[in-house]
């Protein structure tokens, strides 16, 4: 429903203008005049409607608090929507109802009995611009086979509409996985990159030197340009594989790990900091760290993240 399609409503209504409500005249002095209220079981008349938000925001001197916006929630315009109901639908007109999935509320729509040259068709009613033209077949009586008939293409429209509604709910346990997923390729990582350059025989012995020696190389390599291609992530990461990261991370069939194409700077400068971390809080001295032991904190921390 839109602001338009409630003020074609409200003024094209011929109840209300039966009641004596009437778009006013000269108030504005342009095309933005409001409706104004009369006969109307609990609101006094004078009150006046709009949906033209920007009139409503600047006021109009002569009705100064008696403008209101015709929206849900104000008195005014919830006192119109109660007039209708406890009027009893035509037998032409049938409502029906759904529930968009995972969502806990109805998305509804009418079946209503309308003439044309073949002397009456079914119609599915879901807006106020379906209301357009719409010339009811009173002789007609829509029963409840008719209107079910229409609950699958109301569903699907209900669906469709609420799609990324019902992701909402995802959404945090989806960043929750992300986060998680991040912090775990970091770690591993740099597992992959030290375990690399172990088995080439080029990795310190000593953690903090290997670190060391591992930032030079990252800042040489980025300085020209240069990316780096990381083997060797260990398995543990299958658990958050499928989450989002900004990084391609692939598995290697042949030895059940993942591989890092194209590691960038952002990311082995973040992985870096974070082993630092992790071997922070082990009680060693730094002369005294082994790069070994520090490899098994981090392969523990990384399954501790992932736990």
């Amino acid at each position: 429903m839109t602001l338009d399609g409630i003020w074609a409503v409200l003024t094209g209504s011929a109840y209300l203008k039966a009641l004596g409500c009437a778009v006013a005249a000269n108030l504005t002095g342009d095309q933005r005049e409001p409706l104004l209220i009369h006969g109307l079981p609990g609101v006094a008349d004078g009150t006046a409607l709009t949906t033209d938000r920007r009139l409503f925001d600047e006021g109009v001197e002569a009705l100064g608090q008696r403008l209101r916006f015709a929206s849900y929630g104000e008195p005014a315009f919830d006192a119109i929507l109660e007039l209708g109901a406890g009027w009893d639908a035509p037998s032409c007109v049938r409502r029906i109802a759904v529930r968009p999935k995972g969502l806990a509320l109805e998305y509804v729509a009418y079946v209503a009995a309308t003439k044309d040259t073949e002397g009456g068709a079914l119609r599915l009613v879901t807006d106020l611009g379906g209301l357009a033209g719409l010339d009811l077949d009173e002789s007609t009586t829509v029963s409840e086979a008719d209107a079910e008939a229409f609950l699958a293409r109301l569903q699907a429209m209900a669906d469709a509409e609420f799609r990324l509604t019902t992701h909402v709910a995802n959404v945090e346990a989806d960043n929750q996985q992300s986060g998680r997923a991040q912090a775990a390729l970091a770690l591993g990582t740099v597992v992959g990159f030290i375990a690399g350059r172990q088995k080439l025989g080029s990795a310190d012995t000593n953690f903090w030197k290997e670190l060391d020696a591992c930032r030079r190389l990252v800042a040489e390599r980025t300085a020209q340009g240069g990316v780096f291609t990381v083997h060797r992530v260990p398995s543990s990461y299958d658990q958050v594989a499928t989450a989002f990261v900004p990084f391609d991370v692939r598995r290697k069939i042949s030895d059940d790990s993942f591989w890092v194409d194209a590691a960038s700077a952002p990311l082995l400068n973040a992985a870096l900091d974070a082993v630092a971390r992790v071997a922070d809080g082990i009680k060693r001295k730094k002369a005294e760290l082994t790069t070994d032991l520090a490899m098994s904190r981090i392969v523990a921390e990384m399954k501790r993240v992932l736990s």
